[in-house]
């Protein structure tokens, strides 16, 4: 049997019987007049879904103490050698060679320089806001080296139960105003070769460790059902910067064509600074192809309180003729 497409598609009498639903429930409603949220440049005007996440993990930034203790006196004489821990693919540790170079008097400046000598990627920044350097060391996580009470000593390094994949740093902005570094690490491939996914991390300085500062319900990682892309920016003008996911079609290397639950359509997330921890704040999708995604942002959009809003996606799944079936 085959079944021919029209060029004008009537609406089945299901779908415009949810539409109609929708439409009745809208009616009795009182509009409220909102102002439109600023969006991305790289998302179309979509609704924004609020999400309350329930507290994971610790997320309390309090003030940074100034240093303290001296650091070990710096011998400008000495070289480091890292030749055998940059041979070593299987199970690399950069970090014993780098802290027993430091805590010799080996200047950090001197590690920083062996490491980009031998193409390795390397951080060297003051994410503790007491003027002195820290280094980022990656094996293939991020671990921050850093110097505390007398000696250098690791102040960051990854729960080996949470994390795969190379990281890198995405930035280390004050993203809250608190005068201290948010710590954004970004991890591209956080499943490995044969799934596609990707995770952000934010981390701050309490004065003794390095606390996330993300609260949901994913134990404060940032991830979505597939790869993504992170973006870092004030997107309300009040001087707090945003982290913005984009991305999330979920596939494998098995299988190019997307995972279950087909179709996917680009989702953007956006975390947001509350005043204790980043949430997320709202979400946005990339344009209806299917008219039954129209319904679903007109759903979103009512309960938002965004009547107007919700009215024309309505209408669009009725009468929009580019929308496929």
């Amino acid at each position: 049997m085959v079944v021919r497409r029209e060029m004008h598609p009537r609406i089945h009498w299901q779908t415009f019987l949810l539409i109609w639903i929708g439409l009745l429930a809208l009616a009795a409603c009182t509009p409220v007049p909102t102002s439109p949220p600023t969006l991305l440049s790289s998302a179309t005007a979509s609704p924004f879904v609020t999400v309350t996440p329930r507290p994971s993990r610790t997320a309390t930034v309090t003030a940074t103490p100034r240093h303290v203790g001296e650091c070990p006196e710096q011998n400008a004489d000495l070289v480091p050698d890292f030749s055998a821990a940059f041979k070593e693919v299987t199970n690399p540790d950069l970090v014993t060679p780098v802290l027993d170079f430091l805590n010799q008097g080996g200047p950090p400046r001197a590690v920083v320089q062996a490491f980009e000598q031998a193409d390795q990627p390397i951080f060297e920044g003051d994410l503790t806001n007491d003027d002195v350097l820290e280094l980022g060391v990656f094996d293939p996580f991020l671990h921050v080296v850093g110097c505390g009470n007398g000696k250098y000593e690791v102040f960051f390094e990854p729960e080996t139960e949470w994390y795969n994949g190379w990281s890198e740093i995405a930035s280390t902005e004050d993203m809250n105003l608190d005068d201290t570094p948010e710590l954004v690490i970004y991890n591209p491939e956080a499943c490995g070769f044969m799934w596609y996914c990707s995770e952000a991390y934010i981390y701050a300085w309490d004065g003794q460790q390095f606390q996330d500062v993300v609260k949901n319900d994913s134990y404060g990682v940032i991830g979505m059902y597939g790869p993504f892309d992170i973006e870092i920016k004030d997107i309300d003008g009040n001087g707090t910067q945003e982290l913005i996911t984009s991305g999330g079609n979920p596939h494998s290397t098995f299988n190019a064509s997307y995972a279950d639950g087909v179709p996917w359509r680009d989702q953007f997330d956006t975390y947001m600074w509350n005043g204790k921890a980043f949430v997320l704040d709202h979400i946005e999708f990339a344009s209806p192809q299917y008219r039954f995604q129209a319904v679903q942002d007109g759903d979103r959009a009512t309960q938002r309180g965004e009547y107007e809003k919700a009215l024309a996606y309505y209408e669009q799944a009725i009468f929009d003729n580019k929308l496929e079936w």
